[in-house]
């Protein structure tokens, strides 16, 4: 299988909402930005894993900036991506894998059930470490290091990035220089 790159996760206190994700790009004509809008899941304080239980979010309407991530598990979450962008929306790659999993290297990313480990022994491995680190480990958006993209559109890989942002039933790849990623509204 053709390799498309080594999936490193953005250092962010959010993952992307595995089951609801809402993903939505916007690419305003007027700007050199493009952004994705979805449905993120933050660790509450003191709370290693989530054990509330399944929550029914409705549809979460557009974007309203928050001045804060703290409060809530469930927020739309807005990533900026900076000059140039380039976007494209994908459908699922089949049932049971959003990209083809098996094109990518996974080594950086830190989830995923270990050798002689349990279901809920992983859960709360990858819980931990998010809780001391502040950071997810798998947040569902990865830079693709070493891209084919970059390389098929005869990009320089110093200058320029490619992310990838995974939903359910869709992902979202970006090229661009830079990103950053603001708060949105609570949807608990």
């Amino acid at each position: 299988m053709e390799n498309f790159g080594i999936l490193v996760p953005v250092q962010v206190p959010w993952m992307i909402s595995p089951s609801v994700p809402y993903l939505r790009i916007e690419s305003p004509e007027s700007a050199p930005l493009a952004s994705v809008t979805f449905i993120g899941f933050f660790q509450l304080e003191g709370d290693p894993v989530n054990r509330a239980g399944p929550t029914v979010i409705s549809d979460p309407g557009s974007f309203v900036p928050s001045d804060t991530a703290k409060g809530s598990q469930h927020r739309l979450v807005r990533v900026l991506f900076g000059e140039g962008a380039q976007v494209r929306k994908r459908p699922a790659f089949s049932d049971l894998e959003v990209i083809p999993e098996q094109s990518y290297d996974w080594s950086n990313v830190f989830s995923g059930i270990q050798d002689g480990e349990t279901p809920e022994a992983s859960v709360a491995r990858v819980g931990h470490q998010w809780k001391i680190t502040g950071f997810c480990p798998d947040p569902g958006m990865y830079e693709v290091r070493e891209s084919n993209w970059l390389r098929e559109i005869g990009l320089d890989p110093n200058q320029w990035r490619h992310y990838i942002l995974l939903g359910h039933d869709e992902y979202v790849e970006v090229i661009a220089r830079e990103y950053e990623w603001q708060p949105g509204q609570v949807l608990d």
